[in-house]
């Protein structure tokens, strides 16, 4: 089933009653974990380190969330279609027709690892906590306006306009619940605490490893599909092909040139498409650099890259060119906008000129591990129009700071194909983590407000998206093959992969007999 269609039908269903599903789609009470047979560890390769254990200050990273995921349960989860299921909200519903109030029932018999039971008012503080904090994905919880425990067991949400994304958001870094202990002293951030399957070993290493061992007492025995993780913090691409390799770790991502290297090694890999690759143009007021503000040279920019040569030589041809960042799944996508910037080096240099910019322009952009790998296209096809790129070197950990503190005029992402209104919240309103500039204006926030509204339509988001693409905001390439390498003599297979994660879940590694 698509995205569109399960988010569709899962808010559809919860408008109407309380839908009680218990760990599984279509109301099933299975998990869409395992059979209950574990493996002894499982290592896995990542590329991002935790800054913060607190969730209010979760970053985007997909590889960091299955992480956070391992220590703190969600409210509600997705199941392997992608609809959306019970977690810790056993039961859902929005009370009125508008989408205005979302009641959820909390499981009872839950605890968290230091033993406090959950409750409603544990879920309120989380929530509460989570607004509160402003961090790069507040806003998820956008359009809430008040959280109340109703009672000991129900959470009711309040929102002053509909947020059509927010039953999956409880799927995300939202809906991630953490110690209210914590949370009040603020040790959560160094000290996490909460009711997942796993808790944090004391030997766990800042910056290098996170060790996590079963909790005994795990309320869904079915998801913990290992009696320990070892989460290692692997920048570098070549370091992480290579451990993998030398069976240091068992998983990994690895980029396509690496495929044929670790499969002649002895592993197996696990491909599909879940994100897009490009630019974000971020500064389109022209605050850091006046060019950007100028439609005409951010159209240029589109322009000036050969996706079909980014996708073959960088991607391995594993992907499909795009210049629009909503996915081929969700309701805003639109056929035509994947050609809608042909490679034309020569309008690009007309567009540059028309727009006083003849001579071109100089602009810095900051580059991490793994992503350094692109910047020799970004440099090369921008300097082919008269547009100089001025590398700047930085850490994976400062990398999505340095795009959500409005760092940079503009820079490099990938970015999951999530649902519509997911994109939206990431990039399109003036308060998105990319959206650090807050750009907006009158057609831009009606469009919002349409999309917002649209409620099921198979169409909502599409005449944004088309803005969005008309009006240069984004210069995406391409999207994304993802290739997970595994070894066959600790994981059997990767399942679980649903098309809007870039990494699989939690649970979607299968123990080898």
């Amino acid at each position: 089933m698509s995205i569109r269609k399960s988010l569709a039908a899962a808010a559809a269903v919860a408008v109407l009653a309380l839908t009680a599903c218990s760990g599984g789609g279509g109301g099933s009470t299975t998990s869409p974990a395992g059979d209950g047979s574990r493996g002894d560890l499982l290592r896995v390769g990542v590329i991002n380190d935790v800054s913060s254990w607190d969730p209010a200050q979760a970053a985007p990273s997909a590889d960091l969330l299955e992480m956070e995921r391992a220590i703190y349960d969600t409210l509600l989860l997705t199941d392997l279609e992608g609809e959306v299921i019970a977690g810790l909200a056993e039961e859902w519903a929005y009370v009125n027709d508008e989408r205005t109030e979302l009641e959820l029932k909390i499981r009872e018999g839950v605890t968290f690892s230091d033993g406090t039971a959950l409750d409603a008012e544990a879920v309120k503080i989380n929530l509460d906590n989570f607004m509160a904090g402003n961090g790069p994905m507040a806003a998820q919880l956008g359009g809430v306006q008040a959280v109340e425990a109703a009672d000991a067991q129900t959470v009711r949400l309040t929102l002053g306009a509909p947020n059509p994304a927010l039953l999956f958001n409880l799927t995300r870094q939202a809906g991630l619940i953490a110690s209210p202990a914590g949370i009040e002293s603020g040790s959560i951030a160094t000290d996490p605490v909460g009711t997942g399957p796993y808790v944090l070993d004391a030997a766990s290493v800042r910056g290098s490893q996170y060790v996590m061992t079963a909790r005994e007492d795990y309320w869904q025995p079915d998801y913990q599909m290992w009696n320990s993780l070892n989460f290692r913090v692997l920048a570098d691409p070549t370091a992480r092909a290579n451990a993998l390799t030398s069976k240091q770790i068992d998983v990994t991502l690895v980029q396509p040139g690496q495929i044929e290297q670790v499969e002649a090694q002895g592993a197996e890999i696990a491909t599909w498409t879940a994100s897009v690759m490009g630019l974000i143009l971020m500064d389109r007021n022209g605050a850091m650099a006046p060019e950007l503000e100028d439609v005409r040279v951010r159209q240029a920019i589109n322009h000036a890259f050969d996706r079909d040569l980014i996708l073959e030589q960088a991607g391995k041809g594993l992907g499909e060119k795009t210049a629009q960042l909503f996915g081929t799944g969700t309701t805003a996508y639109v056929e035509e906008l994947d050609e809608a910037y042909p490679y034309d080096p020569e309008k690009a240099r007309a567009l540059l000129a028309e727009a006083g910019y003849a001579d071109g322009f100089t602009v810095p952009m900051a580059f991490a591990p793994p992503g350094e790998f692109v910047a020799p296209f970004i440099t090369q096809q921008l300097g082919d129009i008269g547009i100089t790129v001025e590398k700047v070197s930085i850490t994976p950990q400062q990398f999505s700071s340095s795009i959500s503190g409005g760092e940079y005029a503009m820079g490099w992402t990938v970015q999951g194909l999530d649902p519509a209104w997911v994109t939206v919240q990431r990039n399109i309103l003036p308060e998105s983590a990319y959206n650090p500039f807050g750009t907006t204006n009158d057609d831009v926030a009606a469009l919002i407000d349409q999309t917002r509204n649209a409620g099921d339509a198979d169409d909502a988001g599409e005449e944004l998206n088309r803005y969005l693409v008309d009006n240069a905001w984004f210069a995406p390439w391409y999207r994304v093959g993802a290739s997970y390498a595994y070894n066959p003599d600790v994981v059997s297979e990767i399942r679980n992969i649903v098309d809007y994660s870039s990494v699989p879940l939690l649970f979607g590694y299968v123990p080898a007999k």
